[in-house]
C-alpha cells in the first residue's frame, strides 16, 4: 500500500486524496485498538493524531483556496506539541523515577494526576488561540498561561537530579523548550518576535528535541545497549538545542549568520545521530533492555 508522502511524488487529485486519507486511516486503526483493548486513557493521544490528520487535510484545502498554508502549519505543530505534553508528561517522570530508584534516591517525581490534566488543557487552549488568531493580547495571555503550566509540570519531575544522565536531561530540556515555545508565541503575538521564529522554537527545540531524545534512548534500549549517552550523543543534543536558539537570535540581532548557524547545527545534530545509531540498528543487535 502506497503511503501519502510517496504518492505526493506524482501531482494530481489522486496523490492529494491518498496523502489526505493516510492519517484518518491511521486514526481509525488506532481507535479500533483502543476500543478493543479498553484502553480509554489513550483516547487523548488519539486526539493529537486526529489534529494532525485534520491539519494535513486542511493543508491541501488551504493551498488550493489561498495558495498558502499558514493555519494548517500551525495546526500541525499544535498537534505534535499536544502529543508531547501528553506522552512526554508520562514518560519523563516515569523514566526519571526508575533511574532515581536505581540510584537509591528517596524523593521521586510527582506521577501524572488531575493537575497534569488541567495543565494540558491550559496548553491546549494556548495552542488553539495561536492556531486561530496568532496575533493579539488574548493569544499572548493564553500562551503565557501555557508556559507557566509547562514549567510548573517540569518543576515536579526532579529534572535537576538527573544531571549525571544526559538521556534524561535531554527529555526534560526538550519539554522545557515547549514552555519556551509558548513564551515565544506570546512575544510574537505582541509583535516582539517574528511568527516564524516562535514556530521554530517549538518545532526544533520542543518537537525535534523530543524526537531525538526518544530515538536515542529507544535505539539503545531496543538493541540491548546500556542506557547511557556517549559524547557524540551529547554533542548531537547540544547542536539541536543550539539550532533552536540560533533562529530567534538571528531575528533579534538582525544577523543572518545565526540563521545559517541554525540550519547547520540542525543538520549536524542528525548526522551525528545517524552516524552513531544507524550501525546499532542495522548490525550487532543484542537482547532488548527494559527502559
Amino acid at each position: 500500500m502506497a503511503r501519502g508522502p510517496v504518492a505526493m511524488l506524482w501531482a494530481g487529485p489522486v496523490a492529494v486524496a491518498i496523502d489526505a486519507l493516510f492519517l484518518p486511516a491511521l486514526v481509525a486503526v488506532c481507535a479500533r485498538e483502543i476500543v478493543t483493548g479498553g484502553q480509554w486513557a489513550n483516547l487523548k493521544v488519539l486526539g493529537g493524531v486526529a489534529i494532525l490528520a485534520g491539519a494535513n487535510i486542511g493543508f491541501h484545502a488551504e493551498v488550493l483556496l489561498t495558495g498558502a498554508s499558514d493555519l494548517a502549519a500551525r495546526a500541525a505543530v499544535a498537534g505534535y506539541v499536544l502529543l508531547i505534553t501528553i506522552i512526554g508528561g508520562r514518560i519523563i517522570p516515569s523514566f526519571t523515577r526508575n533511574w532515581l530508584a536505581a540510584a537509591g534516591a528517596s524523593r521521586f517525581p510527582v506521577p501524572f494526576n488531575r493537575n497534569d490534566g488541567a495543565a494540558i488543557l491550559a496548553g491546549l487552549l494556548a495552542l488553539a488561540c495561536w492556531v486561530v488568531a496568532p496575533d493579539g493580547w488574548p493569544t499572548a495571555a493564553a500562551a503565557l498561561a501555557g508556559a507557566v503550566a509547562v514549567f510548573w509540570r517540569l518543576s515536579r519531575w526532579r529534572g535537576a537530579a538527573t544531571l549525571r544522565n544526559p538521556l534524561l536531561v535531554v527529555l526534560h530540556t526538550a519539554f522545557g523548550f515547549v514552555g519556551l515555545g509558548f513564551l515565544a508565541i506570546a512575544a510574537a503575538a505582541n509583535g516582539w518576535l517574528p511568527a516564524a521564529a516562535a514556530m521554530h522554537v517549538l518545532m526544533v527545540g520542543g518537537i525535534g528535541g523530543m524526537m531525538l531524545a526518544v530515538m536515542t534512548r529507544a535505539t539503545r534500549g531496543h538493541t540491548g545497549r546500556p542506557l547511557a549517552a556517549s559524547r557524540w550523543t551529547v554533542a548531537s543534543y547540544a547542536c539541536l538545542f543550539g539550532a533552536a536558539l540560533a533562529r530567534p537570535v538571528a531575528d533579534l540581532l538582525g544577523n543572518p549568520v545565526f540563521l545559517d548557524l541554525a540550519g547547520g547545527l540542525w543538520i549536524i545534530a542528525f548526522l551525528l545521530f545517524l552516524a552513531e545509531h544507524a550501525p546499532m540498528l542495522l548490525f550487532d543487535r543484542r537482547p532488548r533492555r527494559v527502559s
